[in-house]
């Protein structure tokens, strides 16, 4: 442990440390998110109109659900953009905010960040693949959500290591930088976000009778075709049993990361 705090203290060429590089991406990354969370909303309230013009079909449902899914891959995408100005600037002697804030005003600028991400509603796609049977379209979809997914969280362990490890890369910073990842993403998973959604009125909302939610609206739309819902998981049990396989999806999505910005370093 005192190697690893170590580590995480010693300050670089550039007189920062790793635990501040760290503090960015993860500032970095609550901001992105919050971003997707409006976007997502977004792609929500389009499908809610197509919806009330051409009906509800399982081919409507199946494509909102994907395009989702892909606006999804855009918040490692965006996220690699704005690190790599960072990098940029810092290369050309640009001192950033991370390299001139106490802790402390890091600390709160982050805490606010995640607790504003958790706060602001996100639409998530999986209301709209809660399919009553397996038809093409319905297995179309959850092989491109599943596909989604793994890409998402790949692409996210690339880019935090990408950033907490330039080149020429150190073994050591890289595995505590892969662990600080997988810590952040379980931790997350552990404390889930508001949702706003929509699925079809003849259906109950998704995960009702598996998790505990705290419903603040819920109300039909348009023709009664569809039921908005905004909703919060409430703490329980079932997540605690849950975070053992995701915990394997976070492993084996953030190999592929690491073999990727390994070889990335060639």
């Amino acid at each position: 442990m005192d190697e690893i705090l170590r580590d995480l203290c010693n300050p670089n060429k550039d007189g920062t440390n790793l635990a501040r590089w760290m503090a960015a991406v993860l500032a970095a990354f609550a901001a992105v998110l919050l971003l997707f969370s409006f976007l997502s909303c977004g792609a929500t309230v389009v499908f809610v109109a197509w919806t009330a013009r051409f009906g509800l079909t399982e081919s409507s449902r199946v494509m909102t659900a994907s395009a989702m899914t892909l606006l999804s891959l855009g918040v490692p995408v965006f996220l690699y953009i704005i690190l790599r100005r960072w990098r940029r600037k810092i290369e050309a002697g640009v001192p950033l905010w991370f390299t001139r804030w106490e802790p402390g005003s890091m600390a709160t600028v982050i805490l606010a960040l995640l607790v504003l991400q958790h706060l602001v509603p996100r639409a998530y796609p999986g209301p709209l693949l809660s399919f009553s049977s397996y038809t093409v379209w319905a297995w179309a979809g959850f092989v491109l959500f599943a596909m989604g997914t793994l890409a998402y969280l790949a692409a996210g362990c690339f880019v935090w290591l990408w950033w907490c490890d330039p080149p020429p890369g150190n073994p050591r910073t890289l595995e505590i930088a892969f662990w600080v990842w997988i810590t952040i993403q379980v931790v997350g998973f552990l404390t889930p976000s508001m949702e706003f959604s929509v699925c079809p009125a003849s259906d109950a909302p998704p995960l009702s009778g598996v998790f505990n939610y705290l419903t603040f609206f819920e109300h039909p739309l348009r023709d009664g075709t569809l039921t908005c819902f905004i909703r919060w998981e409430t703490p329980g049990l079932i997540r605690l049993y849950a975070a053992v396989p995701i915990f394997g999806l976070f492993l084996v999505t953030g190999y592929m990361g690491r073999e990727a910005h390994r070889n990335f370093h060639g």
